[in-house]
């Protein structure tokens, strides 16, 4: 299933091949991927391994400014998330840290 959903500002979708330029803006830089919690790509090939990863991965999509097409950001959800997620609750509703 493909994804698309647009405001009047944005649009998400899934990534493309042709948005390793603005990813690599994103991803190339340490504190983007530190608050998104991925590695930084030191280079263009880094950044083109990584987006590939994002373009296989279900629900990770583009989050791309509709009136300059320039992706901003991206968006997703991921199974070991998720799985991090229910057994960090175990844990504190547990009473173990």
């Amino acid at each position: 299933m493909t994804l698309l959903l647009q405001t009047d500002r944005l649009l998400l979708r899934p990534f493309l091949e042709s948005d390793l330029a603005d990813y690599y803006e994103i991803v190339g830089n340490p504190n983007s991927a530190l608050a998104a919690g991925f590695q930084t790509a030191r280079t263009l090939e880094d950044a083109q391994f990584m987006l590939r990863r994002a373009m296989s991965t279900e629900m990770v999509y583009a989050l791309v400014e509709k009136r300059t097409e320039k992706v901003i950001g991206s968006i997703g959800s991921m199974k070991k998330w998720a799985k991090m997620a229910v057994q960090s609750t175990m844990k504190v509703n547990s009473g173990t840290f």
